[in-house]
């Protein structure tokens, strides 16, 4: 059986260890610039969980989604030389949302936001030149086109977190300044360093659901979430 990517060795984030776990939905985006800006100054839990996935990667054993396929394919192992290819297509694979509209500009950069916020915590095994990329998304207001229909199997977020990466591998479509439009990635003059290598992929995360979930605790006057 393939054996899972070991947890990474990083201070538990439960909310009574960890203080800004707790997020205030009235001031959700002033906590969440603040903590991106602990993140470009501190990505120490990044790097730590990258090495134990580089580790896992070479030892010869079957991890499932970093040395295998997925889904029915998890017992199926894939040779080292083919692991870009690999999730590189496991990012297209993903991309199928529809629909003539796309999440508004303020949520899709919420939804990296809050992408970041989480990968932030060490538990990805992201590379660290994915994680500066997206830092500089935010920096920049680089901000991916979702199409707002679109899911993958049980997991409501698989499909809008694919089309969020598809600019970090040159595809997919950012929103325009003001807002308006969408324009291609390969046009983006302000991105010279895209395309990135695609190995190994961030597993996905809750990003999506959670602006969602913010939306409605909105409407109920729910004030804080733990993400």
């Amino acid at each position: 059986m393939p054996r899972g990517c070991p947890s990474p060795d990083v201070p538990s984030t439960t909310s009574s260890t960890r203080p800004d776990a707790s997020v205030q939905i009235d001031t959700l985006h002033a906590d969440l610039d603040e903590r991106l800006a602990a993140l470009r100054d501190d990505p120490a839990p990044v790097d730590r969980s990258r090495e134990r996935v580089k580790d896992a990667s070479t030892d010869g054993e079957a991890h499932y989604g970093i040395s295998t396929g997925f889904g029915a394919l998890a017992q199926k192992k894939v040779p080292h030389e083919e692991l870009e290819i690999l999730q590189r297509n496991l990012v297209f694979s993903h991309a199928v949302g529809v629909g003539d509209l796309v999440v508004p500009k303020a949520l899709s950069r919420l939804i990296l936001h809050l992408k970041i916020h989480a990968l932030g915590f060490g538990y990805s095994g992201v590379s660290r030149t994915t994680f500066d990329r997206l830092l500089l998304f935010a920096e920049r207001d680089l901000i991916p086109a979702i199409p707002s229909q679109g899911s993958v199997g049980a997991v409501g977020d698989l499909a809008p977190l694919a089309h969020l990466a598809l600019p970090l591998l040159g595809e997919g479509q950012f929103w325009t300044e003001d807002g308006t439009d969408v324009r291609p990635a390969e046009r983006c003059s302000t991105m010279p360093e895209l395309p990135l290598r695609s190995w190994p992929a961030s597993p996905s995360g809750a990003s999506t659901c959670f602006w969602r979930a913010t939306t409605a605790c909105r409407s109920c006057g729910v004030r804080s979430l733990i993400a």
